[in-house]
């Protein structure tokens, strides 16, 4: 009972901890660039390809599939894998939570996790072939949470020495607490799938701002949790000075600054000099009239573009002419 109070009192820091640190996360890093860019070169390969696929196989791949934006005829196939993906999305993010209590990667978790990066895997391909292997599609949100979530859960445990010192090293700490962002992508799709068809709006709406919130929280508790364990990049530490304020240099200044003017005032930090205060409460002042100006006038911008009213801006400088399309177009005709 005292050992355990005591490791509440005083938690174990990492160096004592051990197990990841910022080398062993730059090299799950590296070698998930390393995956990214041999999948874009392999789309660069087997785009041509697919685009000429005989018609009968592009049928087979609209029907169950889908080809871009364009949505499968039967949904039911897609509609399982979001849900698989939505559910194997949670679990993951489950497990590194657990993880960040354990310190440790336990052989049934990362077998559970080498399972679902399977299905990962599965879901990446069936996505990649609707896109018909565009390299472009590999720099997708999608694509890019897929590839630095899955390869870092595959290397995680290390046990590789063909590479030296770029060899994957064990770590306990990954980005895959990232996929809750794909939890929330793959929400919106099942929303528009046939097994929400029958819900109420105020119902959706409310389900879908709740798992924003989640998501975000957790997002930013995550990320939040690696920098703060990790600690600064090698060479990447911030030289302070010590003044009556407290540790500062001109980065904790630009953190105290945003604080501050956006009137949160987490009370880290205060002015110890009467120039100094007098400064905040311009700072203050200011910030609260510039938040409310700015605010009005977005808000009165978003307005303008909801009527049809302001000024508009061309997507295609080349683009010789407009299209009025709507019920206010009631005589004429468009040439």
């Amino acid at each position: 009972m005292v050992d355990k109070q005591q490791s509440l009192l005083n938690p174990p820091t990492l160096s004592e901890i051990g197990g990841t640190g910022w080398p062993e996360v730059l090299i799950q890093l590296f070698w998930s660039i390393i995956v990214l860019v041999g999948i874009f070169l392999f789309s660069c390969c087997v785009h041509p390809l697919f685009v000429k696929l005989p018609e009968p196989l592009k049928k087979f791949i609209r029907k169950w599939i889908g080809h871009f934006e364009e949505e499968p005829i039967f949904r039911e196939f897609e509609t399982r894998i979001n849900l698989m993906q939505f559910c194997c999305s949670i679990i993951t993010v489950i497990l590194w939570i657990f993880k960040t209590y354990i310190f440790e990667v336990p052989p049934e978790i990362f077998w559970l996790e080498f399972i679902i990066n399977i299905f990962y895997i599965f879901a990446y391909v069936l996505d990649a072939t609707r896109y018909q292997f565009d390299p472009m599609h590999t720099f997708s949100s999608n694509s890019l949470i897929d590839v630095f979530t899955v390869i870092p859960l595959f290397i995680q445990n290390g046990g590789f020495s063909f590479c030296g010192e770029l060899c994957p090293r064990p770590s306990w700490v990954t980005f895959s607490y990232i996929r809750a962002v794909r939890v929330l992508f793959t929400w919106t799709e099942i929303e528009h799938s046939s097994v929400f068809s029958e819900v109420e709006e105020f119902t959706k709406a409310m389900t879908r701002s709740m798992i924003k919130f989640v998501v975000i929280v957790i997002f930013f508790a995550g990320t939040m949790f690696v920098f703060e364990t990790l600690g600064d990049l090698p060479g990447g530490s911030d030289k302070e000075l010590s003044t009556g304020m407290g540790s500062t240099s001109f980065f904790t200044m630009c953190y105290y600054t945003f604080v501050t003017i956006s009137t949160v005032g987490y009370g880290d930090y205060s002015p110890a000099t009467v120039l100094g205060r007098l400064f905040v409460i311009a700072v203050i002042l200011g910030g609260v009239l510039f938040f409310s100006i700015e605010t009005g006038t977005i808000m009165a911008i978003a307005k303008l573009s909801a009527t049809g009213k302001g000024r508009f801006t061309p997507r295609n400088l080349r683009a010789k002419h407009v299209l009025v399309i709507g019920g206010g177009v009631v005589s004429g005709s468009i040439s």
